[in-house]
């Protein structure tokens, strides 16, 4: 990942002054008990917690993109694949407005299409990774780098 992109483990999400959303009582309180932990110091729950809702993200999805880089799979919270699903769940928006992170992001969709592929032939991709995390990716790849996809 580009040093523009490094989020400072040292940083928290007070530091940065992320606003908490509003949610449930639950999900808030796991929130405001993230909300001065380091950012090196998030597990890849506490990453899924904030992109799933919305906390933080100029911090928290450079941390989400870093991890996927090494293993566009991996599991935060129930299953292969849904930190995946969670970031690329994020409005497009965003991504407009970060349009190198997203083109790095889209690289690491386009790899966890490849490892499906190779994890599950002769299988169809919707019956490896799930209509839903199959058509996010899809629409993602499409969205950020038309000319490829």
């Amino acid at each position: 990942m580009s040093d523009k992109w490094r989020v400072d483990p040292d940083l928290s999400l007070a530091a940065v002054e992320a606003e908490l959303p509003e949610t449930n009582r639950r999900v808030q309180k796991l929130l405001t008990k993230l909300y001065s932990k380091r950012f090196g110091r998030f597990s890849n729950e506490e990453v899924y917690l904030c992109i799933s809702t919305h906390t933080g993200l100029p911090w928290t999805l450079p941390l989400a993109v870093e991890r996927l880089q090494a293993d566009p799979m991996l599991e935060a919270v129930a299953h292969p694949g849904d930190l995946l699903t969670a970031v690329l769940g994020v409005d497009g928006a965003f991504w407009k407005q970060q349009p190198e992170l997203a083109v790095q992001m889209a690289d690491v969709a386009q790899r966890a299409l490849q490892i499906a592929q190779e994890m599950g032939a002769p299988l169809p991709l919707d019956e490896i990774l799930g209509d839903d995390l199959l058509l996010a990716i899809q629409q993602f790849i499409t969205g950020v780098k038309p000319e490829e996809a």
